[in-house]
């Protein structure tokens, strides 16, 4: 797998979370965790830097800073570590694809 994702086209953002600071970012984004199925995320770093360790295989580390984006897919474990993280500000943005209604069947 890519250390780097590219999110697919065509998916909606539903939900972000943040802005968060070292002081104020969830304890679980720093231990092993992993998206719902069908749901992507975007990270962005708009200040600092954070690294994203992918948690499946090789362990991958990925060093971000401000103005950087990482696409996560769904279900794929990872997590945040905070090395010189005194100055940073980071964004979550979470993506699904777009929620497709049924078509009405009229009685006859």
């Amino acid at each position: 797998m890519s250390d780097r994702p590219a999110m697919p086209q065509g998916l909606e953002c539903y939900r972000s979370i943040g802005p968060f600071t070292p002081d104020n970012l969830p304890a679980g984004l720093l231990r092993e965790h992993r998206l719902a199925a069908g749901v992507w995320g975007r990270l962005r770093v708009t200040r600092g830097k954070v690294s994203f360790c992918w948690d499946d295989g090789g362990r991958a580390r990925v060093d971000l800073s401000s103005g950087d984006e990482l696409a996560v897919p769904p279900q794929r474990p990872h997590h945040l570590v905070l090395d010189e993280a005194a100055d940073l500000l980071l964004e979550i943005a979470f993506h699904k694809a777009p929620e497709t209604k049924a078509p009405v069947r009229l009685r006859e």
